[in-house]
């Protein structure tokens, strides 16, 4: 069993020139159970705000990772958003992933379908996300992770760019 507290910053980029660019910081703890080698589910949860205030939300995740090989793997994700605008449930599933060493570090690549409920509206949404980015370790067990991640990647491929942001995130493990 492995646990972890992490802080995560992401600045999102909207592709239209009416969107404003938004940033969120996300703290969360995490407790890992691995099965064998090969397979691991996790639990974690987290509070997360903007900087001027106005937006909060707790964010509570199942997940679970079966990895093929010493590079590849898939992982699955269930999360809860509770939040001044949202509540919803977002299923995420990555059928494909890459981790790969590079000298001290490693480099990953996500792509990864989603389908969200909002509770609300109780409307249903699929789309297709990515992130990729490095893994920088640090001394004791410490990360620092920086990615890039594209949301809503199959609006893009239907032309609606508008709905299509990008983010740049930093994140911290302890």
């Amino acid at each position: 069993m492995g646990t972890g507290l992490s802080v995560a910053s992401f600045l999102t980029l909207p592709f239209g020139a009416e969107k404003k660019v938004s940033d969120f910081t996300l703290v969360s703890g995490s407790v890992n159970f691995p099965v064998n080698d090969r397979l691991s589910f996790g639990l974690a949860g987290g509070f997360g705000f903007d900087t001027n205030g106005s937006k909060s939300m707790a964010v509570f995740d199942a997940s679970g990772k079966f990895n093929y090989n010493d590079y590849l793997n898939a992982n699955i994700r269930n999360r809860f958003k509770i939040g001044d605008d949202a509540q919803s449930y977002q299923l995420r599933v990555s059928p494909l992933s890459v981790s790969y060493p590079v000298g001290n570090c490693s480099i990953y690549l996500n792509p990864n379908c989603k389908v969200a409920y909002d509770f609300s509206s109780h409307k249903v949404t699929p789309s297709f996300s990515a992130f990729a980015g490095v893994a920088v370790p640090l001394k004791d067990g410490q990360e620092v992770d920086i990615e890039f991640e594209g949301y809503d990647l199959n609006k893009a491929v239907v032309g609606d760019l508008d709905k299509t942001s990008f983010s740049v995130n930093g994140i911290v493990k302890f």
